[in-house]
C-alpha cells in the first residue's frame, strides 16, 4: 500500500463528509426554478440581474444586480456596505451593554475566521456574517467583544459569552455545519449560469 492509500484510507471518512457537505452547498446556490439566490440575515433571497438599476438594491424580498460591470464585485461591494452598517449598529449596542469598548470596526473577508478583536481595540468582522441569521451574527460580535476583557479563550471568558449570549453553542454549530455553504454563495460565481436578465420582482 502506497503512502497515498493509506492517507486515503485514514482520512475516508472526512473525505466522504466534507464531499457531502460540498454537494449539499452547491444544490442550494439556485433555486429550484434555476434562478441564482443568495442569503441575507439567513433567508434566502432571489438575485436578479437588471440593466434598469445602478446599485444593488434589496425591493420586495429580490436582491437586484447591475448587469453593467461585474455582478459579483457589485454584490461583494454591496455586502461590505451592508454588513459595516448593520454589524457596526449591532457592535455598538452590544459593545454599551457588556460595558466594554472598542477603538475601529473593520469589515473584511476573513478566509479562516469570523471576526478578531485585536490588542489596540480594532474589532474585525467578516462581511460573510450578514449571510447567516441575526443572532448567529450577534453571537460573534460578542465572542469578538468578550476580548476586550479576556485575551484568550479562558473560562472566565466563555462565561461572559454565555451570560450575554447563552446559546453560543448553536450558534457555533451553525457556522460550523454552513461555513462551505457561505464560503460558495460569497463566491457568487453560480451568478453566471442561472442568472434571469431584466426580469421583475415576483
Amino acid at each position: 500500500m502506497t503512502d497515498i492509500e493509506t492517507v486515503l484510507r485514514r482520512h475516508a471518512r472526512w473525505l466522504e463528509k466534507r464531499l457531502r457537505e460540498y454537494e449539499r452547498a452547491r444544490r442550494q446556490l439556485l433555486a429550484d426554478d434555476g434562478t441564482p439566490r443568495t442569503l441575507y440575515r439567513g433567508q434566502w433571497i432571489p438575485i436578479h440581474l437588471a440593466s434598469q438599476t445602478n446599485t444593488c438594491r434589496l425591493e420586495r424580498g429580490t436582491l437586484q444586480v447591475p448587469i453593467q460591470g461585474d455582478p459579483r464585485s457589485l454584490l461583494r461591494d454591496w455586502y461590505r456596505s451592508q454588513a459595516r452598517k448593520e454589524l457596526g449598529a449591532m457592535s455598538s449596542l452590544l459593545a454599551a451593554e457588556m460595558g466594554v469598548r472598542y477603538q475601529r470596526l473593520q469589515i473584511r473577508l476573513q478566509r479562516t475566521r469570523w471576526g478578531s478583536y485585536s490588542v489596540r481595540g480594532t474589532l474585525s468582522l467578516n462581511w460573510r456574517l450578514l449571510m447567516a441569521p441575526p443572532e448567529v451574527s450577534r453571537y460573534v460580535v460578542v465572542h469578538e467583544l468578550a476580548h476586550a476583557r479576556h485575551m484568550n479563550h479562558s473560562s472566565s471568558f466563555w462565561r461572559t459569552v454565555q451570560r450575554f449570549c447563552p446559546e453560543y453553542r448553536q450558534h457555533i454549530d451553525w457556522l460550523r455545519e454552513n461555513r462551505l455553504l457561505l464560503e460558495a454563495l460569497s463566491s457568487f460565481s453560480h451568478l453566471t449560469s442561472g442568472s434571469r436578465k431584466d426580469s421583475a420582482p415576483r
